[in-house]
């Protein structure tokens, strides 16, 4: 058993920073052209605003999951995860893709919620649920030190917060949902760069 160099955590540094940069500028763009902010907005809203936001979104995120899926596959033969994870990893970046292609209410924003909304509503919520799982496992793997372990419980009580407040309706998180779906997501490839360290390993002498 070996660590996981810098070089080979590349890929999702890379997913990490295409996924900060693209998503700041399409909201920056499109609230200016809006003229406000809305918090309130998810990110995918603000995606389906323009077509060109649209197509930078998909395109982006394509290759962010590609890079996302390479990552925790490395990941995953290094600590020998269950079959079971790589089935997760597949879901998350399967979903997305799905959510990217189908940016909410743009093909229907003129007819309400329309075929292509639906599918972003299901894909979000079922990556929503894959990259938590991923976590779940990532943390139960033998290898992982108590150090990743904690952060990944931080991760999971953070996910439960937003899960109620989702499925509630509570207005500090419905009035803010912009925050907290970013920090999600941002938190989530944080955790997967970062949960190995040279202190927070248990090596394999064997």
């Amino acid at each position: 058993m070996r660590e996981i160099s810098f070089a080979e955590k590349v890929p999702i540094f890379r997913a990490l920073g295409l996924f900060i940069l693209v998503s700041t500028f399409i909201i920056a763009i499109n609230s200016f052209m809006r003229h406000r902010l809305r918090v309130d907005f998810s990110i995918s809203r603000y995606v389906g605003l323009e077509f060109w936001s649209a197509t930078l979104f998909a395109m982006a995120n394509i290759v962010a999951a590609s890079w996302i899926g390479r990552y925790l596959y490395e990941i995953g033969q290094l600590w020998r995860m269950p079959r079971v994870y790589y089935w997760l990893v597949i879901g998350v970046a399967v979903t997305l893709i799905g959510l990217s292609i189908c940016p909410l209410g743009y093909f229907d924003r003129y007819t309400g919620m329309g075929g292509a909304s639906i599918v972003h509503q299901i894909t979000s919520r079922m990556m929503f649920i894959f990259m938590a799982l991923v976590v779940l496992t990532i943390i139960c793997n033998r290898y992982v030190g108590w150090q990743t372990r904690v952060v990944g419980v931080i991760f999971l009580c953070y996910m439960v917060i937003c899960m109620v407040g989702h499925f509630l309706n509570l207005e500090w998180f419905s009035g803010h949902f912009l925050i907290f779906e970013a920090l999600y997501l941002i938190s989530f490839m944080v955790f997967c760069a970062f949960c190995q360290t040279k202190s927070g390993i248990e090596l394999d002498k064997r």
